[in-house]
């Protein structure tokens, strides 16, 4: 008799040691049990975005300020180029409440009527007759394209 043939304490018989088409381990591994994902929501995640600081240069100086409020600069400074994007802007000015420059640090104006409804027949009138900007106003930066 071979040492092979030897049946005892962790040798099983050589016929029945390995069955064909059996797994050594039959249940196999439990697969790991996720926590359940949390759904997305958009509105939350925006807000988290637009409140996340981002470097921005002003006057030669860098700056770190929260990207909300470097979209309002640059909305802002475009205002000062195209009059549509200034029309909309004192349009949304018009509609903050009356304290919300009562700030030391800012110098308020009050906007008479007729000069609001000026500015906003000038812009009408620039709308009209310009071809720079697309039907839906989707493109802001044709002016700075071509010059």
């Amino acid at each position: 008799m071979r040492d092979d043939d030897k049946v005892g304490y962790r040798k099983p018989p050589t016929k029945t040691r390995f069955q064909k088409g059996k797994s050594g381990n039959p249940s196999g591994r439990p697969k790991r049990k996720y926590p359940p994902a949390e759904p997305l929501d958009f509105q939350k995640e925006l807000i988290a975005e637009l409140k996340s600081p981002m470097t921005i240069t002003e006057a030669g100086n860098k700056k770190k300020v929260a990207k909300l409020q470097a979209i309002v600069k640059a909305v802002v400074a475009l205002s000062f180029q195209d009059k549509a994007m200034m029309k909309y802007l004192l349009n949304w000015i018009e509609k903050l409440p009356e304290d919300a420059f009562a700030d030391d640090k800012f110098i308020t104006y009050r906007i008479s009527q007729s000069l609001l409804q000026a500015v906003e027949q000038d812009a009408a009138e620039w709308l009209a007759n310009s071809s720079n900007v697309t039907n839906n106003g989707a493109d802001l930066n044709s002016k700075t394209d071509e010059g």
